[in-house]
């Protein structure tokens, strides 16, 4: 959410929530992948019905 609506930039979250970048990057990427997952499955029960 930090990233995509709040614009900020690993760094920045990083420094916000007291991690590290490399962490950030982590986080952002397997909420992607979740995301993306749940899109997708949600867009095949669309088709099925």
């Amino acid at each position: 959410m930090l990233q995509v609506i709040g614009g900020y930039s690993c760094d920045e979250i990083a420094t916000i929530i007291d991690t590290k970048p490399g962490a950030v990057m982590t986080r952002v990427f397997r909420a992607r992948q979740k995301l993306r997952k749940l899109l997708e499955e949600d867009e095949t029960k669309q088709v099925s019905i």
